[in-house]
């Protein structure tokens, strides 16, 4: 390959924004690979499939995992209608909690971190129902919420405090049960 062509292809490489790919998995076990952004509480992705691309917009409460990786591509068709909050008729109920025997809540997962002056984003205390956790490629984590993934940025909140940092170092989010 000539160097005119190499520089080319390095060039139109570092224009591309799409080149850094994610996957979406749904709580339905859906996974969608494409380019995810994420603000005011919903994931949009836009999927390539071979019959064409597709943009989708999740509310974050449909979503378990985000993760970051050069999968773009999806086999087979678009899934149609995987949403959990399409308005839908149904005729069965949760049987195992009745009114007078009400859910037992879920303990919040705690750990004891042993710095002096741990970062509040580093905390081994952190309740899964509400925090995010977010699992960095060089295997440290931040807890917070996210509040808005775009341009190649990933934005966390913790408290008042807001932390952003490049997607390319997120490996995995796992996102608040609710």
């Amino acid at each position: 390959m000539a160097k005119g062509t190499v520089t080319a292809v390095l060039g139109f490489m570092l224009l591309q924004p799409s080149l850094w790919a994610d996957t979406l998995t749904l709580r339905s076990n859906v996974e969608i690979n494409g380019t995810v952004q994420y603000d005011n509480d919903a994931f949009t992705i836009t999927a390539r499939y071979a019959g064409g691309d597709q943009k989708v917009t999740y509310d974050r409460r449909e979503v378990r995992t985000l993760e970051i990786n050069s999968r773009n591509f999806n086999s087979g068709e678009p899934p149609t209608n995987i949403s959990m909050f399409d308005k839908r008729i149904t005729g069965t109920e949760d049987a195992a909690h009745t009114s007078s025997n009400p859910p037992k809540e879920k303990p919040v997962q705690k750990k004891r971190s042993g710095a002096a002056n741990p970062s509040i984003f580093a905390a081994d205390d952190y309740d899964r129902m509400t925090t995010d956790v977010v699992l960095l490629q060089n295997k440290s984590r931040l807890v917070g919420r996210i509040a808005l993934l775009q341009n190649g940025y990933l934005t966390i909140q913790n408290g008042s405090e807001t932390k952003q940092l490049p997607a390319k170092q997120v490996a995995i989010v796992l996102l608040a049960e609710q």
